[in-house]
């Protein structure tokens, strides 16, 4: 958690990372830098065979950026490579072999190599894909409306009335949110599931109680290249044990590591991990809960006007 509350404020202060001023420029940058770590993590061995694999993908955001965006964004990458000392093989030769340490480096050539592909290949771009100077990116939430469908799950330790007890959560969430800049999307939504615990029976054994769970969670979701860091706050209902005594209210506050994968037809799969704090205040009989939480977030972003 550590480390994405620290990326998230990073990513949050303007000027902490060198990049790409005018916003084409930006956007176009994103998303091949999107496109070449998708294809590193599945493992990139052989330049032009992986540039020719993720060609479509390549295609479809360069084809809308202008020739003046593209040239500009390839004296960037030649300025940047040289701020990082050499190219990825100088680099990892005077490091003794050690391939991290021109990670970055490698991935600003990659980027450069797509690049060259797309200038390459212009010409067989599709008629319907034209040059756009204000191009948003394909791979960025950037002045977009789009939707997070999301399926979280989690392990529990509930602290209550000085007992405490473990249990389980599974909720599905609906957030429709809007992308403010290149790296920032907030969102406020809904979410609707199920809570449960597993108390000691008279005779020892343990037993299973559930109970209806829900919230309006807003989130805050910080991009850097295929990661997600997010910051989810938000106010949060839960059924007490005798269902008709009503539902006591509280709040949550938690914070999520992922990735996510392309854009394809408007969706972009992703995943998560994440940790979060929340609080019950006491009603229906029941004293104040203490609830900390982790596990699992599957989703996918869904831009309902994009192609």
């Amino acid at each position: 958690m550590m480390r994405v509350i620290g990326a998230c404020a990073a990513l949050a202060v303007v000027g902490c990372v060198t990049l790409p001023e005018p916003p084409a420029e930006r956007a176009l940058y994103f998303d091949l830098r999107s496109i070449v770590e998708t294809e590193t993590r599945i493992d990139w061995v052989l330049d032009a065979h992986e540039i020719e694999q993720a060609a479509p993908a390549i295609m479809t955001s360069a084809c809308q950026a202008t020739p003046d965006t593209r040239l500009a964004l390839s004296g960037w990458l030649d300025t940047r490579l040289a701020a990082e000392g050499g190219t990825a093989r100088q680099i990892w030769e005077a490091s003794g072999g050690d391939l991290d340490a021109a990670h970055e480096a490698l991935l600003i050539e990659r980027i450069s190599a797509a690049l060259r592909y797309a200038d390459a290949h212009q010409p067989d771009c599709p008629f319907w894909l034209r040059p756009d100077p204000d191009f948003d990116g394909v791979q960025t939430n950037t002045h977009r409306l789009v939707i997070f469908a999301e399926s979280m799950g989690s392990g529990q330790l509930i602290i209550q009335g000085g007992d405490a007890a473990i249990g389980g959560t599974g909720i599905g969430r609906l957030i429709p949110a809007v992308g403010i800049t290149d790296r920032l999307t907030l969102g406020i939504g809904a979410e609707l599931g199920v809570a449960s615990t597993f108390p000691r029976t008279e005779n020892g054994a343990r037993s299973v109680k559930a109970v209806a769970t829900g919230g309006i969670p807003i989130l805050a979701r910080f991009s850097d290249g295929t990661f997600r860091y997010d910051v989810d706050l938000g106010a949060v209902a839960r059924a007490t044990r005798n269902e008709y005594e009503g539902l006591r209210y509280g709040g949550r506050v938690a914070l999520a590591f992922g990735v996510a994968t392309l854009r394809i037809a408007g969706v972009m799969p992703y995943a998560t991990i994440w940790a979060g704090y929340e609080y019950l205040a006491p009603g229906a009989g029941e004293p104040e809960s203490h609830i900390i939480r982790a596990g699992s977030r599957v989703g996918v972003n869904w831009d309902p006007w994009g192609p």
